[in-house]
């Protein structure tokens, strides 16, 4: 077994929360509207949600006038998993709209990307 082999192994054990992974597509309706629908790329992938306390983490947003604050997470899957911006990644009922994908933290053993709760 690689060393590479012998840290996802390991490192898996820490990816305990499962995700279901979904991707938006449109469609043209019978009156020539647009269908947005959500199509699942995969379900119960392992992953490990973490609260984003770094402030290059944090996202604002203008909702009538004001200034808000969006709760933003980083979301670590095993490498190779098929997650990018413009997804939506569900855990425990929270649904994220994936923003960033950390493609400086993302290696061999982990896909790391930044969600906005939705």
């Amino acid at each position: 077994m690689t060393w590479t082999a012998q840290i996802r192994a390991i490192s898996s054990r820490w990816l305990t929360d499962r995700a279901l992974i979904e991707r938006e597509t449109v469609t043209i309706g019978a009156l020539g509207d647009a269908i947005r629908e959500w199509e699942t790329v995969a379900s119960d992938v392992p992953c490990r949600v973490i609260i984003a306390r770094r402030s290059d983490l944090s996202a604002s947003g203008i909702a009538a006038d004001r200034e808000m604050l969006t709760h933003s997470c980083r979301i670590v899957f095993p490498a190779g998993t098929s997650v990018g911006v413009d997804m939506r990644v569900t855990v425990d009922g929270e649904a994220y709209h994936i923003v960033r994908v950390e493609d400086a933290l993302t290696d061999d053993i982990f896909t790391q990307v930044i969600g906005v709760r939705e």
